[in-house]
């Protein structure tokens, strides 16, 4: 086992404690997109069920780059990080995610208006009626192409 100085040891504290503050912003995106959807127990359940792959996964992740040793302090400073991002952070994330949510609805109700108002405008432009009179111009026979072939 090598050895591991203090100074690493800081720095592992200060990388958890970011960690844990990750963790938490996961957690408020994952909750403004359930609560902006208004899921019900199933979307529920997939919302956290993401959550907790991802969680997994950074330990994981976090774990191997603490050079695969098990680090008690490790997951209380995590835990301590989540801590801090819910009291300082979190009511003002949540909020802003919300309105780049709602932002972002207004912005695909106008799209989709642009595009019935783009689709109704070519139904006017290109009426059956125009289609009709060209497609009858081109139906005529060539003189050129009787049924027996080129005179």
């Amino acid at each position: 086992m090598s050895v591991f100085t203090n100074s690493q040891q800081v720095t592992l504290v200060l990388q958890s404690l970011l960690l844990g503050v990750g963790i938490g912003a996961v957690y408020d995106m994952l909750r403004a997109l359930r609560l902006h959807f208004r899921c019900g127990w199933a979307g529920a359940a997939l919302f956290d069920t993401m959550f907790w792959a991802i969680v997994l996964a950074a330990l994981f992740e976090f774990g191997l780059m603490a050079a695969g040793q098990p680090r008690g302090f490790v997951l209380l400073t995590a835990a301590g990080g989540m801590g801090l991002y819910f009291a300082a952070l979190s009511e003002t994330v949540l909020e802003a995610i919300m309105r780049l949510l709602q932002a972002l609805a207004k912005l695909r109700r106008a799209v989709y208006g642009l595009r019935m108002h783009c689709q109704t405008v070519v139904k006017q432009r290109c009426s059956p009626v125009k289609i009709r009179f060209l497609t009858k111009k081109f139906e005529k026979d060539s003189f050129l192409f009787r049924k027996k072939g080129i005179k």
